[in-house]
């Protein structure tokens, strides 16, 4: 397990009868498109914007985007294995929690509209989904700068994608995949399991994808089910060999021209159609340790011998056997994104931020900034987004533009709780709360 002990971590493989902090993820965050008509018609977040230290570990906590592998066909998206990537934007909207209480920068746009809330029930009946939702009196669709759009509890809700329609997310305790409007309302379950799993997710147009990993206890697989669900039936692409699910489990996955693509540290980088069929490598020999994201130009990964020295990689989408192209030398080690331009990795914890050209940049990618508590990254090709913290009780959404912001990156909020994953789209970032809260805020 030399390389997955690390893995493991960024996975999001926990005991999630009582969350660890230590859980690594790929996250598979997906810059999806959203509609043109959305802004922020609110300066202030309600109350409902509120953060309940219920559920709230005493640890730091990982996990990986998203990536954060991303998902989707979009190049902008990231994956999470640990850590995030930082620095300030070149807008420095923040905001801070008093006393609890979520209040937002102040929004553009939006014609003072009147904010309603409404809750719902999942129907898997594992926990109780609140959310709220605001909607302008001019009938566009703007949402309120900072809100609560579900409070999963202590259903231990992680990976966090979004294709700027709706946001989805996985609980992982029982293990669920839900999903809400991305300005609030009724939460819907796509997929709702009994078993206590982490599933790490990416979209394309159609369905939903994650990778199941329960720590050893069962293979890790590969499963979809349409958006709008699937009767709670979902197909299995590929499950991991028997013999190796102990030591080796399946990293993100992430989706690219009705292909499936994932990690694995024996095989390499695999894929498969998206509808299902038989399984190729794409390329061998590099050691993953499961955090990847792809785009029309290639997948990209982060591997190296033992797991104690990583290199960027390179392969066109179609394969190239041994051959990967190494882009650096110098690389977080657990959370990657990926833009038109650039290549973002992070390491897990207190690390950085890196940037390298799609074309390689050897032993010299640009760091954007330092990190504390980096757990999540993402990009939506302008700026850089990662969550950072104390890594026990309070947590912080970062940004820093793509080309760099002097090391001196933008917090746009502070939360009282641990952040565990992030998703961006084109107005918006999403997250996942320690406290068991799904949150969003204009960017």
């Amino acid at each position: 397990m030399r390389k997955f002990s690390v893995a493991l971590v960024a996975l999001g493989v926990c005991a999630c009868s009582s969350p660890s902090v230590g859980v690594k993820e790929h996250v598979l965050t997906v810059g999806g498109s959203t509609s043109s008509g959305q802004g922020s018609s609110s300066s202030e977040g309600s109350s409902s914007g509120q953060e309940t230290s219920s559920g709230q570990g005493s640890s730091s906590e990982t996990s990986s985007s998203g990536s954060g592998g991303t998902g989707g066909s979009d190049g902008a998206g990231g994956s999470e294995n640990q850590g995030g990537s930082g620095g300030g934007g070149s807008e420095a909207t923040s905001s801070s929690s008093s006393s609890g209480a979520m209040n937002g920068s102040g929004g553009s746009g939006g014609s003072g509209g009147s904010s309603s809330t409404s809750s719902s029930t999942s129907s898997s009946g594992s926990s109780s989904m609140s959310s709220s939702s605001s909607s302008s009196s001019s009938g566009a669709s703007a949402c309120s700068n900072v809100s609560v759009l579900a409070n999963a509890g202590s259903a231990y809700p992680y990976s966090i994608v979004t294709d700027g329609i709706s946001v989805y997310w996985a609980n992982a305790s029982p293990a669920s995949v839900l999903k809400v409007s991305i300005c609030g309302g009724a939460v819907e379950t796509t997929y709702a399991d009994g078993a206590e799993e982490s599933l790490l997710l990416a979209l394309d147009s159609d369905n939903v994808y994650w990778t199941a990993n329960s720590g050893g206890s069962s293979p890790s697989s590969i499963q979809k089910c349409a958006k709008n669900g699937c009767n709670n039936s979902p197909t299995t692409l590929f499950t991991e060999p028997s013999d190796g699910y102990a030591v080796v489990p399946i990293g993100n996955v992430t989706v690219q021209d009705d292909s499936v693509y994932w990690a694995m540290e024996v095989d390499g980088i695999l894929k498969m159609p998206s509808s299902g069929g038989a399984q190729t490598t794409v390329a061998s020999g590099t050691e993953p340790n499961g955090v990847l994201t792809s785009d029309a130009d290639g997948v990209y990964w982060i591997g190296g011998v033992g797991q104690t020295s990583f290199n960027l990689w390179k392969c066109s989408l179609n394969g190239c056997g041994s051959n990967a192209t190494a882009l650096s030398t110098t690389v977080g080690n657990s959370f990657i994104a990926v833009d038109a331009v650039n290549v973002y990795t992070a390491d897990y914890g207190n690390g950085s931020v890196y940037a390298c050209s799609k074309s390689g940049c050897g032993a010299n990618p640009k760091k954007l900034a330092n990190g504390n508590a980096i757990t999540s990254l993402a990009t939506d090709g302008v700026d850089v987004f990662w969550t950072d913290g104390d890594g026990m009780s309070t947590g912080e959404i970062m940004k820093c533009a793509v080309g760099g912001c002097g090391m001196n990156p933008t917090t746009l909020t502070t939360v009282p709780s641990v952040i565990q994953k992030i998703a961006v789209d084109a107005t918006s970032v999403y997250w996942t709360t320690l406290s068991g809260l799904v949150m969003r805020m204009s960017k």
